[in-house]
Protein backbone atom coordinates (compact mmCIF):
# COMPACT_ATOMS: atom_id res chain seq x y z
CA UNK A 1 0.00 0.00 0.00
CA UNK A 2 2.75 2.46 0.91
CA UNK A 3 6.54 3.23 -0.95
CA UNK A 4 9.04 1.21 1.31
CA UNK A 5 10.95 4.28 1.86
CA UNK A 6 7.49 6.10 3.90
CA UNK A 7 5.48 3.12 4.83
CA UNK A 8 6.03 1.69 8.04
CA UNK A 9 4.23 4.44 10.20
CA UNK A 10 1.32 3.09 8.56
CA UNK A 11 2.51 -0.58 9.33
CA UNK A 12 3.33 -0.04 12.52
CA UNK A 13 0.30 1.82 13.41
CA UNK A 14 -1.86 -0.76 11.94
CA UNK A 15 0.03 -3.58 13.73
CA UNK A 16 -0.05 -1.89 16.97
CA UNK A 17 -3.50 -1.30 16.57
CA UNK A 18 -4.11 -4.76 16.56
CA UNK A 19 -2.32 -5.36 19.56
CA UNK A 20 -3.70 -2.76 21.69
CA UNK A 21 -0.43 -1.16 21.85
CA UNK A 22 -0.72 1.22 25.40
CA UNK A 23 1.61 3.91 23.73
CA UNK A 24 -1.00 5.12 20.92
CA UNK A 25 -4.09 7.71 21.68
CA UNK A 26 -6.97 6.74 23.11
CA UNK A 27 -8.55 6.83 19.65
CA UNK A 28 -6.24 4.20 17.95
CA UNK A 29 -5.22 2.65 21.00
CA UNK A 30 -6.30 -1.07 19.59
CA UNK A 31 -9.21 -2.70 17.66
CA UNK A 32 -10.88 -3.97 21.43
CA UNK A 33 -9.92 -0.44 23.12
CA UNK A 34 -10.92 1.84 20.24
CA UNK A 35 -13.70 4.40 21.14
CA UNK A 36 -14.24 4.42 17.02
CA UNK A 37 -14.80 0.52 17.07
CA UNK A 38 -16.86 0.99 19.71
CA UNK A 39 -18.88 3.58 18.01
CA UNK A 40 -22.38 2.06 15.74
CA UNK A 41 -23.28 4.79 13.37
CA UNK A 42 -26.87 3.52 13.28
CA UNK A 43 -28.18 1.30 10.49
CA UNK A 44 -28.53 2.53 6.61
CA UNK A 45 -30.33 5.37 5.18
CA UNK A 46 -32.29 6.15 2.35
CA UNK A 47 -31.33 9.17 1.58
CA UNK A 48 -32.43 9.30 -2.24
CA UNK A 49 -34.45 11.80 -3.40
CA UNK A 50 -37.46 10.77 -4.12
CA UNK A 51 -38.87 9.48 -7.47
CA UNK A 52 -34.77 8.95 -9.04
CA UNK A 53 -33.86 6.85 -11.70
CA UNK A 54 -30.55 6.07 -10.41
CA UNK A 55 -29.10 5.86 -7.12
CA UNK A 56 -25.93 5.31 -5.13
CA UNK A 57 -25.32 2.58 -2.75
CA UNK A 58 -22.27 2.89 0.23
CA UNK A 59 -20.75 -0.81 0.15
CA UNK A 60 -18.66 0.07 2.44
CA UNK A 61 -17.27 3.65 4.11
CA UNK A 62 -14.27 2.11 6.02
CA UNK A 63 -10.73 2.50 6.26
CA UNK A 64 -7.66 -0.11 6.14
CA UNK A 65 -7.95 -0.53 10.13
CA UNK A 66 -10.56 -3.22 11.28
CA UNK A 67 -13.80 -1.68 12.02
CA UNK A 68 -17.13 -4.35 13.10
CA UNK A 69 -19.09 -1.59 11.40
CA UNK A 70 -17.47 -0.44 8.36
CA UNK A 71 -16.00 -2.38 5.54
CA UNK A 72 -13.16 -1.62 3.35
CA UNK A 73 -14.38 1.19 0.58
CA UNK A 74 -16.76 0.50 -2.39
CA UNK A 75 -19.29 1.80 -3.80
CA UNK A 76 -22.30 0.52 -6.28
CA UNK A 77 -24.64 2.96 -8.66
CA UNK A 78 -27.63 1.00 -9.47
CA UNK A 79 -29.72 1.88 -12.31
CA UNK A 80 -32.74 -0.16 -14.29
CA UNK A 81 -31.88 -2.95 -12.36
CA UNK A 82 -28.12 -3.05 -13.32
CA UNK A 83 -25.39 -2.48 -10.62
CA UNK A 84 -21.79 -1.17 -11.48
CA UNK A 85 -19.48 -1.00 -9.01
CA UNK A 86 -16.52 1.56 -7.85
CA UNK A 87 -13.63 -0.04 -5.40
CA UNK A 88 -13.49 -3.53 -3.20
CA UNK A 89 -12.66 -3.07 -0.70
CA UNK A 90 -12.73 -5.75 2.41
CA UNK A 91 -15.65 -6.92 3.07
CA UNK A 92 -18.00 -5.61 -0.12
CA UNK A 93 -19.22 -8.82 -0.72
CA UNK A 94 -20.82 -8.58 2.72
CA UNK A 95 -21.65 -5.12 1.97
CA UNK A 96 -24.06 -6.21 -1.25
CA UNK A 97 -25.91 -8.33 1.60
CA UNK A 98 -26.43 -5.16 4.20
CA UNK A 99 -27.79 -3.24 1.58
CA UNK A 100 -29.24 -5.64 -0.45
CA UNK A 101 -31.04 -6.87 2.97
CA UNK A 102 -31.85 -3.24 4.45
CA UNK A 103 -33.32 -1.71 1.14
CA UNK A 104 -34.92 -4.38 -0.86
CA UNK A 105 -36.86 -4.11 -3.59
CA UNK A 106 -34.74 -2.89 -6.86
CA UNK A 107 -31.51 -2.50 -4.72
CA UNK A 108 -32.11 -6.51 -4.06
CA UNK A 109 -32.95 -7.55 -7.63
CA UNK A 110 -29.60 -5.14 -8.99
CA UNK A 111 -27.66 -6.77 -6.66
CA UNK A 112 -28.41 -10.40 -7.58
CA UNK A 113 -25.57 -12.10 -8.93
CA UNK A 114 -26.03 -11.86 -12.68
CA UNK A 115 -25.73 -8.00 -12.17
CA UNK A 116 -22.69 -8.14 -10.98
CA UNK A 117 -20.81 -8.10 -13.80
CA UNK A 118 -19.00 -4.50 -13.86
CA UNK A 119 -16.12 -3.46 -11.47
CA UNK A 120 -14.31 -0.41 -11.88
CA UNK A 121 -10.78 0.65 -9.34
CA UNK A 122 -9.79 3.98 -8.24
CA UNK A 123 -6.00 2.73 -7.46
CA UNK A 124 -4.33 -0.06 -6.94
CA UNK A 125 -3.72 0.48 -3.02
CA UNK A 126 -4.74 -2.80 -1.42
CA UNK A 127 -7.00 -1.40 0.39
CA UNK A 128 -9.82 -0.54 -2.41
CA UNK A 129 -8.29 -3.53 -4.37
CA UNK A 130 -8.24 -6.27 -1.55
CA UNK A 131 -12.37 -7.43 -2.46
CA UNK A 132 -11.89 -8.59 -5.99
CA UNK A 133 -11.03 -12.14 -5.14
CA UNK A 134 -14.91 -12.42 -3.61
CA UNK A 135 -16.53 -10.51 -6.31
CA UNK A 136 -14.49 -12.47 -9.15
CA UNK A 137 -15.39 -16.14 -7.40
CA UNK A 138 -18.31 -15.81 -4.93
CA UNK A 139 -21.25 -14.90 -7.30
CA UNK A 140 -20.09 -17.51 -9.23
CA UNK A 141 -20.22 -20.26 -6.85
CA UNK A 142 -23.86 -18.69 -6.59
CA UNK A 143 -24.39 -19.65 -10.64
CA UNK A 144 -23.32 -16.38 -11.97
CA UNK A 145 -23.48 -17.28 -15.80
CA UNK A 146 -20.83 -14.54 -17.43
CA UNK A 147 -17.52 -12.98 -16.73
CA UNK A 148 -17.03 -10.23 -14.92
CA UNK A 149 -15.11 -7.11 -16.49
CA UNK A 150 -12.96 -5.06 -14.20
CA UNK A 151 -11.38 -1.72 -15.32
CA UNK A 152 -9.01 0.25 -13.70
CA UNK A 153 -5.32 1.99 -14.03
CA UNK A 154 -2.62 -0.04 -15.69
CA UNK A 155 -2.03 -3.18 -13.87
CA UNK A 156 -5.68 -4.02 -13.11
CA UNK A 157 -5.57 -7.42 -16.21
CA UNK A 158 -2.16 -8.39 -14.40
CA UNK A 159 -3.62 -8.39 -11.08
CA UNK A 160 -6.70 -10.11 -12.41
CA UNK A 161 -4.62 -12.62 -13.80
CA UNK A 162 -2.76 -13.17 -10.62
CA UNK A 163 -6.30 -14.17 -8.99
CA UNK A 164 -7.57 -16.27 -10.96
CA UNK A 165 -4.14 -17.97 -11.09
CA UNK A 166 -4.19 -18.23 -7.56
CA UNK A 167 -7.64 -20.09 -7.52
CA UNK A 168 -6.65 -22.17 -10.75
CA UNK A 169 -6.67 -25.75 -9.47
CA UNK A 170 -10.29 -25.03 -7.55
CA UNK A 171 -11.61 -23.24 -10.66
CA UNK A 172 -10.51 -26.51 -12.60
CA UNK A 173 -11.73 -29.30 -9.83
CA UNK A 174 -15.09 -27.34 -9.84
CA UNK A 175 -15.60 -27.34 -13.41
CA UNK A 176 -14.46 -30.54 -13.77
CA UNK A 177 -16.52 -32.80 -10.80
CA UNK A 178 -19.32 -30.36 -10.26
CA UNK A 179 -22.24 -30.34 -12.76
CA UNK A 180 -24.49 -27.44 -11.60
CA UNK A 181 -21.26 -25.28 -12.12
CA UNK A 182 -21.41 -22.64 -14.69
CA UNK A 183 -19.04 -22.88 -17.27
CA UNK A 184 -18.13 -18.85 -17.73
CA UNK A 185 -19.40 -16.72 -14.33
CA UNK A 186 -15.61 -17.32 -12.91
CA UNK A 187 -13.91 -15.84 -15.61
CA UNK A 188 -12.82 -12.30 -15.28
CA UNK A 189 -11.57 -9.60 -18.13
CA UNK A 190 -9.05 -6.63 -17.27
CA UNK A 191 -9.12 -3.49 -18.81
CA UNK A 192 -6.47 -1.04 -18.29
CA UNK A 193 -6.68 2.47 -18.97
CA UNK A 194 -3.94 5.20 -18.84
CA UNK A 195 -6.08 8.51 -18.10
CA UNK A 196 -3.58 11.76 -18.04
CA UNK A 197 -6.11 14.45 -17.79
CA UNK A 198 -10.10 12.67 -18.11
CA UNK A 199 -11.44 10.37 -20.61
CA UNK A 200 -14.70 8.16 -21.29
CA UNK A 201 -13.53 4.42 -20.03
CA UNK A 202 -16.99 2.64 -20.36
CA UNK A 203 -20.28 3.46 -21.58
CA UNK A 204 -23.94 1.63 -21.92
CA UNK A 205 -28.02 2.82 -22.34
CA UNK A 206 -27.10 3.25 -18.63
CA UNK A 207 -24.22 4.86 -17.98
CA UNK A 208 -21.14 6.70 -19.25
CA UNK A 209 -18.21 6.44 -16.86
CA UNK A 210 -15.49 8.66 -17.38
CA UNK A 211 -12.00 8.31 -15.31
CA UNK A 212 -10.97 11.54 -13.98
CA UNK A 213 -6.95 11.62 -12.95
CA UNK A 214 -5.74 13.43 -9.87
CA UNK A 215 -3.21 13.07 -7.54
CA UNK A 216 -2.64 10.95 -4.55
CA UNK A 217 1.07 10.20 -3.25
CA UNK A 218 3.38 9.15 -6.30
CA UNK A 219 1.03 6.32 -7.90
CA UNK A 220 1.40 7.46 -11.73
CA UNK A 221 -2.74 6.74 -12.32
CA UNK A 222 -5.23 7.44 -10.17
CA UNK A 223 -8.91 8.13 -11.05
CA UNK A 224 -12.25 9.65 -10.26
CA UNK A 225 -14.97 8.68 -11.66
CA UNK A 226 -17.89 10.88 -12.89
CA UNK A 227 -21.02 8.24 -13.91
CA UNK A 228 -23.84 10.18 -16.18
CA UNK A 229 -26.99 8.57 -15.70
CA UNK A 230 -30.07 9.07 -17.45
CA UNK A 231 -31.60 11.26 -15.07
CA UNK A 232 -28.15 12.27 -12.55
CA UNK A 233 -24.49 12.78 -12.40
CA UNK A 234 -22.52 10.27 -9.67
CA UNK A 235 -19.15 10.76 -8.14
CA UNK A 236 -16.89 8.55 -6.76
CA UNK A 237 -13.48 10.69 -6.00
CA UNK A 238 -11.58 7.72 -4.66
CA UNK A 239 -8.13 8.57 -2.53
CA UNK A 240 -6.44 11.86 -3.07
CA UNK A 241 -4.54 15.27 -1.72
CA UNK A 242 -7.57 17.13 -3.10
CA UNK A 243 -6.06 19.00 -6.30
CA UNK A 244 -7.95 21.18 -8.52
CA UNK A 245 -8.57 18.26 -10.88
CA UNK A 246 -11.59 17.17 -8.48
CA UNK A 247 -13.12 20.12 -9.55
CA UNK A 248 -14.15 18.97 -13.57
CA UNK A 249 -14.76 15.79 -12.54
CA UNK A 250 -17.24 16.44 -9.53
CA UNK A 251 -18.72 19.68 -11.39
CA UNK A 252 -22.89 19.80 -11.11
CA UNK A 253 -22.83 16.54 -9.21
CA UNK A 254 -25.48 15.41 -7.64
CA UNK A 255 -24.04 12.77 -5.58
CA UNK A 256 -19.98 13.34 -4.93
CA UNK A 257 -18.26 10.45 -2.36
CA UNK A 258 -14.93 12.04 -1.14
CA UNK A 259 -12.62 10.70 1.24
CA UNK A 260 -10.98 13.13 3.68
CA UNK A 261 -8.91 13.21 6.66
CA UNK A 262 -8.82 14.99 9.57
CA UNK A 263 -6.28 18.31 9.86
CA UNK A 264 -7.37 19.19 13.44
CA UNK A 265 -6.29 16.61 15.75
CA UNK A 266 -3.09 15.39 12.68
CA UNK A 267 -0.75 15.16 15.46
CA UNK A 268 -2.97 12.17 16.83
CA UNK A 269 -2.14 10.30 13.40
CA UNK A 270 -0.05 7.04 13.95
CA UNK A 271 1.87 7.45 10.97
CA UNK A 272 3.54 10.11 9.01
CA UNK A 273 6.05 11.08 11.29
CA UNK A 274 7.30 11.96 14.36
CA UNK A 275 5.90 15.73 14.67
CA UNK A 276 3.04 16.93 13.41
CA UNK A 277 5.07 18.86 10.37
CA UNK A 278 6.38 15.45 9.35
CA UNK A 279 2.78 14.14 9.28
CA UNK A 280 1.66 16.75 7.22
CA UNK A 281 4.47 16.75 5.40
CA UNK A 282 3.51 13.10 4.31
CA UNK A 283 -0.40 12.71 4.85
CA UNK A 284 -1.33 15.28 2.98
CA UNK A 285 0.14 13.72 -0.08
CA UNK A 286 -2.36 10.61 0.27
CA UNK A 287 -5.31 12.35 2.02
CA UNK A 288 -7.42 15.48 1.72
CA UNK A 289 -7.86 18.22 3.88
CA UNK A 290 -11.36 19.09 5.12
CA UNK A 291 -10.63 23.03 3.35
CA UNK A 292 -9.48 21.14 0.67
CA UNK A 293 -12.36 19.07 0.13
CA UNK A 294 -14.80 22.00 1.19
CA UNK A 295 -13.34 24.71 -1.62
CA UNK A 296 -13.63 21.94 -4.11
CA UNK A 297 -17.29 20.76 -3.63
CA UNK A 298 -18.00 24.51 -4.14
CA UNK A 299 -16.39 25.26 -6.95
CA UNK A 300 -17.86 22.38 -8.25
CA UNK A 301 -21.65 23.26 -7.07
CA UNK A 302 -21.94 19.73 -6.06
CA UNK A 303 -25.65 19.22 -4.81
CA UNK A 304 -24.78 16.80 -1.55
CA UNK A 305 -20.99 15.92 0.13
CA UNK A 306 -20.84 12.32 1.15
CA UNK A 307 -17.77 11.56 3.49
CA UNK A 308 -16.43 8.49 3.93
CA UNK A 309 -12.77 6.14 4.02
CA UNK A 310 -12.90 8.70 6.67
CA UNK A 311 -9.59 9.39 8.61
CA UNK A 312 -10.86 10.22 12.40
CA UNK A 313 -7.76 11.33 14.57
CA UNK A 314 -9.95 12.96 17.26
CA UNK A 315 -9.29 12.15 21.16
CA UNK A 316 -11.20 11.83 22.53
CA UNK A 317 -13.15 10.32 19.94
CA UNK A 318 -15.75 12.17 18.28
CA UNK A 319 -17.60 10.51 15.39
CA UNK A 320 -18.41 13.57 13.85
CA UNK A 321 -15.14 15.48 13.97
CA UNK A 322 -14.23 15.07 10.49
CA UNK A 323 -17.80 16.42 9.76
CA UNK A 324 -17.89 18.93 11.99
CA UNK A 325 -14.41 20.47 10.18
CA UNK A 326 -15.57 20.11 6.61
CA UNK A 327 -18.32 22.17 8.10
CA UNK A 328 -16.19 24.99 9.31
CA UNK A 329 -15.63 25.51 5.72
CA UNK A 330 -18.43 24.43 3.92
CA UNK A 331 -22.33 25.30 3.95
CA UNK A 332 -23.65 22.77 1.29
CA UNK A 333 -25.31 19.55 1.90
CA UNK A 334 -23.12 17.14 3.35
CA UNK A 335 -23.78 14.12 4.87
CA UNK A 336 -21.06 11.37 6.83
CA UNK A 337 -21.83 8.08 5.43
CA UNK A 338 -22.68 4.68 6.79
CA UNK A 339 -22.65 1.18 5.20
CA UNK A 340 -25.56 0.76 3.15
CA UNK A 341 -26.63 3.83 2.99
CA UNK A 342 -28.38 5.40 -0.27
CA UNK A 343 -28.22 8.22 -1.82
Amino acid sequence: MFNSNVNKWPRLALAAMLCGAPGLPTAVAGVTESYENRHDPGPPRNLAPPGVQSRLVMLGTGNPVPNPYRFGPGTAVVVNGKSYLFDAGEGVWRGLAKAATFHGGGIAQAFQVDNLTHLFITHMHPDHTIGIPALILQPWYLNRANPMDIYGPPGITRRVGAILDAWRDTIELDLAKDPTTTPHGWKARGHDFAIDTSGVVYQDQNVKVEAFQHKHWELPYNYAYRVTTPDRVLVIGGDGSGDDRLIAAAQGADVFVAEVCTEADLGNAPWGGKTVEEKGQLIWQYHIKPRDLARIAAAAKVKLLVLYHVQNYSDPYDPEAVLKEVREFYDGPVVQARDGDLF
